[in-house]
């Protein structure tokens, strides 16, 4: 994590120690390590995982077109089983890597999906949008202006209550009103990290650090993690618990992004990295720590990401990463942890070209490379290898996979990535 430049007081126990919220701007951090460790190869960039509508009938997804130097954004239709472009951002070949962000969302109505950029060539100039583009031939497209792009974050921080969208940022969040294009900003000192509509309320997580107490070096601080609710109408956090680095010796809170709330539950998972296997930690988002669950997939090891309840609480899926079966491959699969603490289950999904899955630099930095969406109905886990780049992934490999849970074995569907502006693609079933 990064840290602003602060000399917080120090206090002499450490259950006493005051904390200080860390910018969010941590998460940049850590997409950036991604793109240097070499581990697969993939577009500089960071395009989100994809949006299911609200009545999970069409998938919104994000790709990079390296072929035709475009980011494109594409609907699924499930019903119909045809693909189209509805958003693409032309690049030229010397600018690929401009560090565009992308990310999808849909406006509650599900008349309209929801694209939000970030670009520019430094973080100084870095500017944020905000599209709003009708999925049928009736409206019209609309743009929000929202600034700089350091009080604009990705999708996990848009959050839609009645017209207004609200965006978390770098000291503070953002709105825009959809329906009147009025917007406004409210200050937190910190920042507000990652929002989460959570039954009525908004939830966050944030990063936190704290002085060691009895360190030799005056300014040694540790990592902890602050959750809570937030009032967004008077811009005020209300902290329900800090959880510390030093309350766990076997893994790293901070080294994932990895966070999911039970649908309509109190209950919170988090990944933490450890060196050799990785642990979830849940919490109850009024109370704390509850539990802990190590992933168990018989004897073959792997590494998890992008954890997502299931809608009745009783399973965790996630991405996960296994030693594929030839020689420098990777299996990209998905990953079934029953909360009870059970073996899990593994179904793969594609193969692709890396390094060894186990090796420690790896882990920690998979969450916005290979992101899962869970269907509003709960039928359907969408998955995408959006920011792997053309050398990973073979070329039937670089689509929408849709995995149908109703089903043993689950059976899943290759959609491919639309290669032209004004193509249609068919999907594919993958025997399993």
């Amino acid at each position: 994590m990064s840290r602003s430049d602060r000399s917080p007081s120090r206090q002499p126990a450490p259950d006493a120690q005051a904390h200080t919220p860390v910018s969010p701007r941590w998460v940049h951090v850590a997409l950036l390590a991604i793109a240097l460790i070499g581990w697969m190869t993939f577009i500089l960039a960071c395009v989100e995982g994809p949006a299911w509508s609200p009545d999970s009938s069409r998938v919104l997804f994000g790709y990079y077109d390296s072929g035709a130097h475009r980011y494109k954004v594409a609907l699924y239709d499930l019903s119909k089983h045809k693909t189209r472009i509805i958003f693409e951002r032309l690049t030229t070949e010397d600018d690929d890597d401009d560090n565009l962000g992308l990310s999808t969302a849909w406006q509650n109505d599900g008349d309209r999906a929801l694209i939000l950029t970030t670009e520019g060539s430094s973080e100084s100039n870095k500017h944020c949008v905000l599209l709003s583009l009708p999925v049928t031939s009736k409206g019209i497209p609309r743009t929000y202006d929202l600034a700089n792009a350091k009080d604009c974050w990705f999708r996990q921080m848009l959050l839609q209550q009645g017209d207004k969208i609200y965006l978390s940022g770098d000291d503070g969040f953002n709105w825009v009103n959809l329906a009147t294009g009025e917007s406004g900003s409210s200050e937190i000192k910190g920042g507000p990290g990652f929002l989460h509509e959570r039954n009525g309320h908004v939830a966050y997580i944030r990063a936190a650090s704290r002085p060691i107490a009895g360190a030799k070096e005056k300014d040694a601080e540790e990592d902890g993690l602050e959750f809570g609710q937030i009032d967004l109408t008077g811009s005020a956090l209300k902290p329900a618990f800090t959880i510390w680095q030093t309350q766990f010796s076997d893994i790293k809170i901070g080294d994932s992004i990895s966070t999911a709330w039970e649908p309509g539950g109190p209950r919170v998972a988090l990944l933490g990295i450890g060196e050799k296997s990785d642990r979830i930690l849940i919490f109850d988002e009024n109370k704390g720590p509850i539990g802990a669950i190590t992933p168990q997939f018989g004897a073959q090891p792997a590494r998890i990401a992008n954890i997502i309840w299931s809608r009745d609480g009783q399973t965790l899926y996630a991405a996960a990463i296994t030693a594929g079966a030839k020689e420098k491959t990777c299996d990209f699969s998905l990953a079934e942890i029953p909360v009870s603490g059970a073996p899990g289950r593994l179904t793969k999904i594609a193969s692709f070209t890396c390094k060894d899955p186990s090796d420690n630099d790896t882990s920690g930095k998979l969450d916005m490379i290979l992101p899962l969406a869970l269907s509003p109905d709960g039928n359907w886990i969408a998955a995408t290898p959006s920011n792997c780049g053309a050398e990973s992934f073979a070329p039937t490999d670089r689509a929408l996979f849709l995995i149908d849970l109703r089903h043993q074995p689950y059976r899943i569907t290759r959609v491919p990535f639309p290669a032209a502006p004004k193509s249609s693609s068919s999907p594919a079933r993958i025997a399993q």
